[in-house]
């Protein structure tokens, strides 16, 4: 992708993952929004819990790696989920 002219900052929700890629791919500064739920003491009886949850994330593991490594094949710098949903201590925050 070639820009007209390239943008100084990358501005995005931070579960909106592809600001990110985009910002890591042409070497360009990332800055998440990032918001929080508002939770009270029913909110725990809306989340699953349990053993089925743990496998359902370790069966879908493979499916992961497979978008991980496609993502690397076009020419992001992504070595794992991590580098996607998670930032550093040096990442400024909105």
């Amino acid at each position: 992708m070639d820009f007209l002219c390239k943008p100084d900052l990358i501005v995005s929700d931070s579960v909106a993952y592809w600001g990110k890629l985009m910002a890591m791919k042409f070497h360009i500064p990332y800055v998440p929004s990032t918001t929080t739920f508002a939770f009270h003491q029913y909110s725990a009886r809306y989340m699953k819990h349990g053993i089925g949850e743990l496998f359902k994330m370790l069966f879908s593991m493979p499916k992961i790696r497979k978008q991980i490594k496609k993502l690397q094949e076009k020419g992001y710098p992504v070595k794992g989920i991590l580098d996607i949903v998670q930032n550093d201590n040096e990442t400024l925050y909105l």
